[in-house]
């Protein structure tokens, strides 16, 4: 089991970004990401679209460190304030998966 901090997100001794597992196959767990930069600043506070690009700017940063992308993907979770115009969301995160079938 390796703990990886990859360059770009938020570094906190407290937790792991990601945690990696390798045998026959690579698992990786990446932890919550929220609307954070490396220094964590807030992106595009009280913009859904906003932080919802800066989430999946996170994530893609978390993916690549393993050398993995949005297809490697098999379970994604969500989680939008309530009040929030969750289809603004869903736009900006489906640039990021483009065409993936």
């Amino acid at each position: 089991m390796e703990h990886i901090n990859p360059d770009g997100l938020i570094k906190n001794p407290a937790f792991s970004q990601i945690i990696m597992t390798e045998g026959n196959d690579k698992t990786i767990y990446i932890g919550g990401q929220n609307a954070l930069n490396e220094n964590g600043e807030i992106i595009g506070k009280n913009a859904i679209s906003k932080q919802t690009e800066r989430v999946m700017k996170n994530l893609e940063i978390a993916l690549n460190s393993c050398g993995l992308g949005f297809e490697s993907i098999v379970k994604l979770n969500i989680h939008i304030v309530q009040g929030q115009n969750a289809n603004q969301a869903f736009q900006v995160s489906q640039k990021f998966f483009g065409q993936i079938s």
